[in-house]
């Protein structure tokens, strides 16, 4: 991974194979896990990072007759400077998110674990998450600017859960802001579809997100950026995230929280402006079989129906059937029964065999 990650970040001009395909995608998954600003209104992937990507994988998703470009074509000298930069900052993180990673895929999910698993998880995630502040740090050893939300953190293990959690509200001339790791769902969401759709986007702010933190993320109606019929502004608990009249400590003022409204306003539409010719995009209705339909797929019915034809496409026969069978013909063998009487009794019997094998796959 981390070759080709070296390799995508430092070589300005070569062509889209799969291996610059994978390390661009690394690229991106590791500027989602440490954003480089995560103050409301801000773009959080580096600039120079969400270029070269989208360049990168553009030529994946276009028709085979149009070449792929370089993603050189796109960026300039000072953007590949910056994602020269970008590299050398996130590879000093990489053992401490590698560790991580190789422990997620050694359990593979499974809730079969004991206290020791659990404290060894809750110790890696916590290093992967402090080991956000080499991307702050401007050499790795001294402590990052001012301007960071880790300014005050003179190394990793200084990193903290208020540097972690987000701020909902511009309080004290500091912006409100996401968490220093990581990114909300809903913004993952619109970077996975925008590397699906890079031939699609403007190569020119390529794969990008806003990002959104504030108190309309928990009720968009607590806007405080509306006013009432009389122009004056909405009372402080109708601008509460939880309409109550208790967090002015925590949530400020209603003007603290006028400014964080009108940076989540702007983000909205930032981002609404990056997704637009996705949404606009009209494609080639998908074959039946690989349709999704919304609500359904999961339900245990939807399954007993598509593991039925399966079976039925295949002329495959589960164990009970071909059990019940062996007992009907040698029944046949030694009885002599109506054809049309055994054919409906067969039948019957046959469907009852099948109805306990689906239950049984339920179970």
């Amino acid at each position: 991974m981390e070759s080709l990650c070296d390799e995508f970040c430092t070589a300005p001009r070569r062509n889209c194979t799969d291996g610059n395909a994978h390390a661009a995608t690394i690229c991106v998954l590791i500027a989602c896990l440490y954003p480089e600003s995560v103050e409301t209104a801000s773009p959080m992937i580096p600039g120079a990072v969400a270029v070269a990507a989208c360049a990168t994988l553009k030529g994946f998703h276009e028709r085979p007759d149009d070449p792929p470009e370089p993603a050189s074509t796109h960026l300039c000298d000072v953007r590949w400077a910056d994602l020269r930069d970008w590299w050398e900052r996130a590879r000093r993180a990489l053992p401490s998110l590698a560790e991580f990673v190789h422990h997620l895929v050694d359990t593979n999910g499974t809730y079969e674990v004991d206290r020791r698993q659990v404290s060894e998880f809750r110790r890696l995630h916590a290093a992967a998450e402090r080991a956000v502040w080499y991307l702050h740090s401007p050499d790795g050893t001294s402590a990052p600017p001012a301007s960071s939300p880790l300014h005050d953190a003179r190394c990793p293990e200084e990193v903290s859960y208020w540097h972690l959690s987000p701020e909902f509200t511009t309080l004290h001339g500091e912006r409100a802001r996401a968490g220093v790791a990581g990114m909300f769902p809903f913004q993952a969401r619109q970077v996975v579809v925008l590397m699906e759709s890079a031939h699609l986007i403007d190569p020119a702010i390529g794969i990008q997100v806003y990002c959104n933190c504030g108190i309309m993320n928990v009720r968009v109606s607590a806007d405080a950026s509306k006013t009432t019929e009389n122009g004056k502004l909405r009372s402080s608990k109708a601008t509460d995230a939880w309409s109550r009249n208790c967090r002015r400590l925590a949530e400020g003022d209603v003007e603290d929280r006028v400014d964080t409204s009108k940076l989540q306003l702007r983000a909205w539409s930032a981002n609404q402006k990056i997704m637009l010719p996705v949404i606009k995009a009209v494609c080639v209705p998908i074959k039946r079989e690989s349709r999704r339909t919304q609500g359904l797929r999961g339900r245990a019915s939807a399954l007993k129906q598509e593991m039925n034809d399966i079976l039925l496409k295949s002329g495959m026969q589960s164990k009970p059937e071909v059990s019940a069978r062996k007992i009907f013909d040698s029944t046949l063998n030694s009885t002599c029964v109506d054809d049309d009487a055994w054919k409906t009794f067969h039948a019957g019997v046959l469907s009852r065999a099948r109805s306990g094998n689906e239950n049984a796959s339920q179970e």
